[in-house]
């Protein structure tokens, strides 16, 4: 979570009038390399008089510390829902290999661990063995520890055929709703 400051600096200044603030809003919100005093007169629509009234609340009340502070501020929120993303993005994929693996290990091995006697018509064996190869990988590349997750899905694109391809999401899709139910189910839900 976001550390805020106690006082947030971006906030309306004790003894800061509403038009200094409303002035110092508009330097705010700009981007950065657009931001200037020139601009929040334009902005304004106020004549070439007017910048030395921004200068001297600009300056008045520290508009350039509390810019830079709530940049900072921004940044830190931007990182956290970046870190964020990229966990639930790790935990998707891992569980998007596992449920491959899952689909290879379906065309071998019986719900017991036993192998299967007989053959699944719907996958053949090279298909079969791929998934279990490439779900391990995509299962270890979002876990940190393998070639880039983007190999692999190119690896499944160049390999198997686009039919192979449409049914594993389908089993993918179909494993992890039964996996999240079983969750559910587990928790009492």
């Amino acid at each position: 979570m976001v550390k805020e400051p106690e006082y947030k600096l971006w906030y309306r200044q004790e003894n800061e009038p509403s038009r200094a603030f409303n002035a110092f809003i508009l330097y705010r919100d700009m981007l950065p390399k657009e931001r200037s005093l020139e601009r929040v007169r334009q902005k304004m629509a106020k004549g070439l008089l007017y910048l030395s009234h921004l200068k001297r609340w600009s300056s008045r009340h520290q508009w350039v510390k509390r810019v830079m502070a709530y940049d900072d501020y921004l940044a830190e929120v931007k990182a956290q829902a970046q870190e964020k993303a990229i966990g639930e993005m790790a935990e998707r994929q891992a569980k998007e290999g596992m449920a491959l693996q899952t689909l290879g290990l379906r065309r071998f091995v019986n719900d017991d661990g036993t192998l299967k006697a007989e053959v699944i018509a719907t996958i053949k064996d090279k298909d079969a063995l791929r998934a279990i190869e490439i779900g391990a990988g995509l299962e270890r590349s979002a876990r940190g520890d393998a070639p880039p997750l983007i190999d692999m899905r190119t690896q499944i694109v160049n390999i198997v055929s686009p039919e192979v391809i449409e049914r594993i999401d389908k089993y993918i899709s179909r494993l992890i709703e039964i996996e999240e139910d079983g969750y559910k189910k587990l928790k009492g839900k």
